[in-house]
C-alpha cells in the first residue's frame, strides 16, 4: 500500500487460525489504520520519531484487537440486558463474534522510502526475512527476530545439541502467546461462561483460570 508524497509503504501478511474472518478484518483495516495514525502524528510537527512509530504501532495493534474481541462481546451483553421482547442473541453472536472466535498471526512492515528506514512488527508465529537481490550470487538473508517478532523466552527452549529439535511449551494447548482475535484466550471466565450458556459459546478450558493469556501487543 503506497502512500505519497513520502514514499511510505505498508506490507502485511495475516495467517488466520480457526477461520478466515480475523485475518480478513486485519487485511481490510490494519494497514489503513496504521497509515492514518502515523500520518496524523506526523502532521502535528512535520516529523515522526522512531520511538513514536514503535509506540503508535503497538497502540494501533491493541486498539484494533479490542475492536474485534472486547467490543462485540460487550455489545452482546448489553443487548441481552435490554427490556422488551426477546432478541435473537444467538444470531447476533454468530455475526458479531466471527472475528473474535477466529484469530490471526501477523507480520507488518512499514518502509519510509524517503529515509530508507524499515520497521517490522510481528504478532504470533509469523516471521520476517530481510534479503537483498543480487544478480550473480546468492544473497544473504537475515531472520528478523528483534522488537517483538518472537515469542517470549519462557515459551520456547532450544536444546544445546544442533541434532535435536527445539523443545517447546504451550499455553492451554497453544504454541503462541500473541495473536489477534482468539477471544477464548482473552475473555474472562465469567464472560465465557455467559457465552456458553446463552450464545452457543465454547465451554471455557478446564485450566482457564485467569485470562487473558494472549495479547496482540507487537
Amino acid at each position: 500500500m503506497p502512500i505519497e508524497p513520502f514514499a511510505w509503504r505498508f506490507y502485511g501478511v495475516f495467517d488466520g487460525h480457526g477461520g478466515p474472518q480475523c485475518a480478513k478484518y486485519l487485511y481490510d483495516k490494519l494497514l489503513l489504520r496504521l497509515n492514518d495514525t502515523l500520518w496524523a502524528h506526523y502532521l502535528k510537527d512535520n516529523v515522526i520519531w522512531l520511538e513514536d512509530i514503535h509506540r503508535l504501532v503497538k497502540e494501533t495493534f491493541l486498539s484494533i484487537d479490542k475492536e474485534m474481541v472486547d467490543a462485540p462481546a460487550e455489545r452482546l451483553r448489553a443487548e441481552a440486558k435490554k427490556d422488551g421482547p426477546p432478541r435473537p442473541i444467538r444470531t447476533m453472536a454468530a455475526n458479531e463474534l466471527q472475528e473474535s472466535r477466529s484469530g490471526s498471526s501477523a507480520v507488518v512492515a512499514f518502509y519510509q522510502g524517503n529515509l530508507k528506514q524499515l520497521h517490522v512488527a510481528v504478532v504470533g508465529d509469523c516471521r520476517a526475512v530481510l534479503g537483498r537481490k543480487r544478480p550473480t550470487e546468492p544473497a544473504p538473508q537475515t531472520l528478523i527476530l528483534e522488537a517483538g517478532s518472537g515469542e517470549a523466552p519462557r515459551n520456547t527452549t532450544c536444546t544445546s545439541s544442533p541434532s535435536t529439535k527445539p523443545q517447546t511449551t504451550s499455553t492451554l494447548g497453544w504454541g503462541i502467546t500473541r495473536a489477534f482475535g482468539t477471544g477464548v484466550m482473552k475473555w474472562g471466565v465469567e464472560m465465557q461462561n455467559w457465552m456458553h450458556e446463552n450464545v452457543l459459546g465454547r465451554k471455557p478450558h478446564a485450566l482457564c483460570q485467569s485470562p487473558p493469556y494472549f495479547t496482540a501487543r507487537a
